[in-house]
């Protein structure tokens, strides 16, 4: 007989297992340019969700980041699907790769402290 706490441990357990998926539906490519006007001139767009990037369920996900800060690194992070992220050098590329397999809203974030960090918190993936 399980605890009331392991109860709801196992609720929450199930609840982050992820939901799955007989195919991939579509394929989905975002690119991100980081530039000191932030994620897609995300500095322009304060305190409301930007980049917003929407995919349905079972969907195969490319977001490429585009480095074109010539000075610092940037970086790139998908709450729950890529939660390490990557990080671009100044100038360069890099990619996340994911299958959309839960449905809700996902928060995309620079991985690393920059001076236009604060304008790169607010992205979001949408998945239906």
């Amino acid at each position: 007989m399980l605890s009331v706490a392991g109860a709801l441990t196992v609720l929450a357990l199930a609840s982050l297992a992820p939901e799955p998926c007989p195919t991939t539906i579509q394929k989905y490519f975002f690119t991100i340019v980081s530039t000191l006007n932030g994620f897609n001139d995300s500095k322009n767009h304060p305190d409301q969700p930007w980049p917003i990037m929407r995919v349905s369920r079972c969907s195969s996900v490319t977001i490429r980041l585009e480095n074109q800060d010539a000075s610092q690194a940037h970086g790139l992070a998908v709450a729950l699907y890529a939660n390490s992220g990557v990080v671009a050098g100044p100038g360069q590329n890099a990619e996340v790769n994911f299958v959309a397999n839960r449905t809700g809203e996902f928060k995309v974030t620079c991985t690393i402290p920059c001076s236009i960090h604060p304008s790169m918190l607010n992205g979001y993936v949408y998945v239906s």
